[in-house]
């Protein structure tokens, strides 16, 4: 599934593992993760039960499944080779990529795959220089996530997603690729994001991105946002406290998304389309009331996790 001691991630690791904005590696649990002694990173479908319970109450971790990336996206997907989506919490980037199956881990054909880049990768015109399609595509897809473990598993997906659409890819052009992906998809925590400085001349504790359209960078979180077309994320729902009910965080989410874009598609609790959660009130007051699709089809199918996706679109 994901093999980061073979070709072509063991040749670009090195950037794969690099936070392009403190030019120091990504971090788990407080520590760069270092290519000499790298952990055993892998994907929560090849997870023991054990591990994914864990890492579902420690770190809010769970599985989008396809049919559900395939709803949301084809929801809100204008179908557009330059169309800027960002997914927020990405953890493995199962909207940017469908790889393999999220519960099964089976490998998933190209021809069926429903992430956005695999969109984007499989309307690739065969008279164009593909691999200028593929820099293109790689250039319109963003991604954050705060655990480095899922950081790295996201980057990994999305560089072999672009080796099978491409195949055998040049060095030059697999380091191009390698650096935009670790540009694109950055280390970032939402729930505690930097605070803004009192001073012009204060270096902002904020990371940078890239248009790579208009060829500058910007500051993500309070200063230049960066306007993305598209938002799209299975966030965390809840913060875990002690001695009382857990508290609400996936509306921090929601809100951070009407700042940065105009449209977006989002795994809610059921209970959030009925007003009977711990929700702030004056969250769901500024909420768009209309606009928004639930699929019957897949009601049916998220009984189970209580998860409903919620699809909103916001006036600028």
């Amino acid at each position: 599934m994901i093999d980061f001691n073979a070709p072509p991630l063991k040749n670009v690791i090195e950037i794969l593992l690099l936070d392009m904005n403190t030019r120091k590696n990504i971090l788990l649990d407080g520590k760069e993760l270092l290519k000499k002694n790298l952990p055993e990173i892998k994907p929560r479908a090849q997870k023991s039960h054990d591990e994914k319970i864990f890492r579902t109450r420690t770190q809010a971790e769970v599985f989008t499944p396809c049919r559900v990336v395939k709803f949301m996206v084809d929801a809100i997907d204008d179908g557009k080779i330059d169309s800027r989506w960002l997914e927020i919490a990405c953890g493995e980037a199962p909207f940017i990529t469908t790889r393999y199956d999220a519960e099964t881990g089976e490998d998933i054909p190209l021809d069926n795959r429903v992430g956005i880049l695999d969109r984007k990768l499989r309307a690739m015109p065969h008279a164009e220089n593909k691999f200028s399609w593929a820099k293109r595509a790689l250039q319109s897809v963003y991604g954050y996530e705060i655990q480095g473990d899922s950081l790295l598993i996201a980057r990994a997906n999305i560089l072999l997603t672009v080796a099978d659409f491409l195949g055998e890819i040049p060095d030059n052009d697999l380091a191009e690729f390698a650096d935009i992906i670790s540009w694109n998809f950055f280390q970032f925590d939402a729930l505690n994001p930097p605070k803004v400085q009192g001073s012009l001349f204060d270096a902002p504790p904020v990371p940078q991105i890239i248009d790579w359209q208009a060829g500058r960078k910007f500051f993500f979180w309070r200063y230049d946002i960066k306007k993305f077309d598209f938002v799209i994320s299975n966030p965390p729902y809840n913060e875990e406290t002690e001695n009382t009910s857990d508290k609400p965080v996936y509306n921090y989410f929601m809100d951070a998304a009407k700042k940065i874009s105009d449209k977006a598609a989002f795994i809610t609790p059921a209970r959030f389309l009925f007003d009977a959660d711990g929700t702030p009130k004056d969250f769901k007051i500024g909420m768009p009331s209309t606009n928004i699709s639930v699929s019957g089809r897949n009601k049916a199918c998220l009984k189970k996790s209580s998860r409903s996706p919620l699809v909103t679109t916001s006036s600028p």
